[in-house]
């Protein structure tokens, strides 16, 4: 079993030749190649709010590059999370659905 602190690694920062990552001052994993879409089709605000005018994508999550070039995630920028879907959940409807989970599997004490 590989040592605890590299099973929480997601893996070598930018794999790709010519990819770039970095970890801005306020945490988050930002992106950079040609690899990366070019933005939201007619929504030029929305672009710019995950593009930034240097061509870094803000990835909205927050973490760490270690000194082997692995990322870890270690939070969101915000509380949400977009789905493969689309669709817009907070961290808090999931915690919820875990709680009756947890209710419902509960054996009496």
């Amino acid at each position: 079993m590989p040592p605890r602190s590299r099973q929480a690694r997601l893996g070598r920062q930018a794999p790709r030749p010519g990819a770039r990552s970095m970890i801005s001052p306020e945490g988050e994993i930002l992106i950079r190649g040609d690899f990366l879409f070019m933005g939201y089709l007619n929504q030029p605000e929305k672009t710019a709010e995950t593009i930034d005018a240097k061509g870094w994508l803000h990835t909205g999550d927050v973490g760490s590059i270690d000194n082997e070039g692995f990322v870890k995630i270690t939070d969101r920028m915000k509380d949400i999370i977009i789905t493969s879907g689309g669709k817009n959940i907070t961290p808090s409807e999931i915690e919820n659905q875990l709680e009756i989970l947890a209710l419902h599997f509960r054996t009496p004490s």
